[in-house]
């Protein structure tokens, strides 16, 4: 789970390390605990 500035970093050191790498990109309403949004409640 990356923020989203940080998406084609991540992309580009992947793609270095393995060309065929499987990855899975979606959008979410929310990411919750250390370094994102804290838990609210």
């Amino acid at each position: 789970m990356v923020k989203k500035p940080e998406a084609s970093q991540i992309f580009r050191i992947i793609k270095e390390m393995d060309k065929d790498a499987f990855m899975s990109v979606n959008n979410v309403m929310g990411v919750y605990g250390k370094g994102f949004e804290t838990i609210r409640m």
